[in-house]
């Protein structure tokens, strides 16, 4: 991606306790996500964000785990539940308070990214068509996009692979895409001669899958229409080969 939000797995242990550092790592972030969202680039601080979400919940989980595992007294009995309450003997620390503190403010925040991305992200799908430029083939996890960029009257041509791949942070996406070359004006070409001419050029791709999608706005395409067509894709491809696989099962 163009525009790299990166925030480190390890932001919240990783500067020693520096809390004025850490806060600052962290609140820098969060803004620069929002700030992407107001351009609606929605990667790749959509998916950071809730990579970072579902690490922080991992942390609080072991972090409550290991304080169960400290030395503890007897309270009282929780008839409702049918166990027994403890509490603990060693009194909490500032550099635990702040930790709680913070750590509430981030899930919140995260949370809060997540929603706002999610939110942009159905809105640019209910407004994306993806149609296949001449016959569908059956092999259908690497091949073309095709995007039209009306306001520049030229079409942006990527290379895509639905195969695996690790992202920066996370690998919630198995998926890539690289931008080969424009063509201007747009229309220069037909839709199948533009097949046939990628087909020249990149012939390790004898008989390719090559779409062509529209949306009815002008969002940006490689923050965000990209990856959006690419997981809708990733989505039909996959109820393409669950069919397939349903049929050689009869």
């Amino acid at each position: 991606m163009t525009h790299s939000f990166y925030l480190s797995p390890t932001w919240l242990t990783e500067y020693q306790m520096d809390k004025e550092l850490t806060e600052f790592r962290l609140k820098a972030f969060i803004q620069k996500v929002r700030d992407s969202y107001r351009k609606l680039y929605l990667q790749p601080g959509w998916e950071e964000s809730h990579y970072h979400s579902v690490q922080l919940m991992a942390f609080l989980q072991s972090w409550e785990a290991a304080r169960n595992a400290f030395p503890r007294i007897m309270e009282k009995p929780d008839w409702q539940n049918i166990q027994w309450r403890y509490q603990t003997t060693l009194p909490a620390q500032d550099w635990e308070n702040w930790l709680n503190e913070l750590t509430a403010f981030a899930a919140e925040e995260f949370y809060s990214l997540n929603q706002e991305g999610q939110e942009i992200f159905i809105q640019i799908l209910a407004d994306l068509s993806i149609e296949a430029i001449g016959i569908e083939p059956l092999y259908l996890t690497e091949g073309y996009l095709v995007f039209n960029c009306e306001e520049k009257n030229e079409a942006k041509i990527f290379r895509y692979n639905l195969g695996p791949v690790h992202w920066q942070t996370s690998q919630t996406n198995n998926y890539s895409a690289n931008f080969l070359y424009p063509i201007k004006p747009a229309n220069s070409l037909s839709r199948l001669a533009l097949k046939a001419e990628l087909i020249r050029q990149y012939p390790d791709l004898p008989n390719p899958a090559v779409w062509m999608v529209d949306s009815k706005f002008s969002w940006p395409i490689e923050p965000t229409l990209l990856p959006v067509a690419l997981h809708a894709l990733k989505n039909r491809v996959e109820k393409a080969n669950d069919t397939l696989n349903r049929v050689k099962s009869i």
